[in-house]
């Protein structure tokens, strides 16, 4: 089965404002902070997949995962490593935490 790539000019095309980047963000609102203080029933998708990236734009990606995926957590692991790789940020490791 061939997997198509994703039509990515949305995120190319959508972006107007500069991403803002969890490292300037304050530490207690951090994804990966707010997971350990609240717990992962208590932070939204985007900030569960921000933790699991551990990336500088974890934030940013994860919206455009959840855009792919329609807003539909459970369908990311439906994914090919390829198809996370399409998006600018992800890499290999990012892709197998994924």
């Amino acid at each position: 089965m061939d997997q198509k790539p994703f039509n990515l000019t949305f995120f190319q095309t959508a972006a107007k404002t500069p991403p803002r980047l969890i490292r300037e963000m304050p530490h207690a609102e951090q994804p990966l902070q707010r997971l350990y203080r609240a717990g992962v029933d208590r932070i939204s998708p985007a900030e569960l997949i921000a933790s699991i990236l551990q990336t500088k734009n974890g934030l940013e990606l994860a919206h455009q995962l959840l855009h792919l995926v329609e807003g539909q957590l459970h369908r990311l692991p439906q994914l090919t490593r390829a198809q996370l790789m399409q998006l600018h940020g992800v890499g290999q490791a990012q892709a197998a935490r994924l």
